[in-house]
């Protein structure tokens, strides 16, 4: 029989998933808002930085909007 993930390890996907889907995730009731605001843009200009600098030709060939949007589904 497997053993139940352990709290912290079920507060990290959570966490990750508000990060990552805020739409379809909701926030953790004890971190504030404008918190995970900043988590948010931290990790979309991580992402965001990655594939910048792995598609460039790419990156000049479309709209900035567009770009940003492909990055956020990405």
């Amino acid at each position: 029989m497997q053993s139940p993930k352990p709290e912290f390890t079920d507060l990290q996907y959570r966490f990750a998933g508000t990060i990552r889907d805020p739409e379809h995730v909701a926030t953790l009731e004890d971190v504030e808002e404008r918190r995970m605001k900043i988590y948010r843009e931290l990790f979309y200009n991580n992402v965001a930085g990655f594939v910048n600098s792995g598609f460039p030709v790419l990156k000049s060939l479309c709209d900035e909007t567009y770009w940003q949007q492909l990055i956020r589904d990405f």
